[in-house]
């Protein structure tokens, strides 16, 4: 719910101000639906777009969906093909099956165009403060970082505390100085 309502007010300003390709990015994106067949993000963020329907919007709007695990990811891939909107935007969804911290934003990035991400690690594992940091750095970009505070803890009755989350926390607030 936080991400979906916090995208349709995102949707409303970037499209009134911007006049450019535009993304939604979310790294750790699951099936789609939920067991119990309740949707989930991604379903969501589609009835967003869906919801804004504007012509304009269908036409510069495009979803890049990650799902590292596989069979996730082949029910993703069905869920967001039969969603209504799909066959209504120009650009189709991406829909990648590799590890987060392999997904190559470059090509999202380097044309300066506004990005919505969602970042939901379980922890803090598959990702980078760097790549983090990239999602955010283009003009009227916003990204939703969800962090598992509990994997960290639990990191620190490990011998080598630092090993795991050193690599990832400290650049992160290198950045922020």
């Amino acid at each position: 719910a936080i991400v979906h309502n916090f995208f349709r007010i995102y949707l409303r300003i970037i499209n009134s101000h911007f006049n450019k390709k535009m993304y939604y990015i979310d790294l750790f994106s699951g099936p789609g639906k939920y067991e119990n067949g309740s949707d989930s993000t991604p379903m969501y963020i589609l009835d967003a777009i869906q919801s804004y329907d504007n012509g304009e919007l269908l036409n510069r709007i495009q979803c890049v969906f990650n799902e590292a695990d596989t069979n996730l990811y082949k029910k993703l891939v069905d869920n967001v093909k039969s969603h209504e909107i799909y066959n209504k935007l120009s650009l189709k969804p991406i829909i990648t099956n590799i590890d987060a911290a392999k997904v190559d934003l470059s090509c999202y990035l380097n044309n300066r165009s506004p990005v919505f991400s969602f970042v939901d690690p379980f922890g803090y594992k598959s990702t980078s403060a760097k790549q983090i940091w990239s999602l955010v750095q283009n003009i009227g970009s916003d990204c939703i970082f969800f962090f598992n505070a509990n994997r960290i803890i639990l990191d620190f009755s490990k011998p080598n505390k630092d090993s795991d989350f050193k690599e990832f926390l400290i650049p992160l607030f290198d950045i922020a100085r």
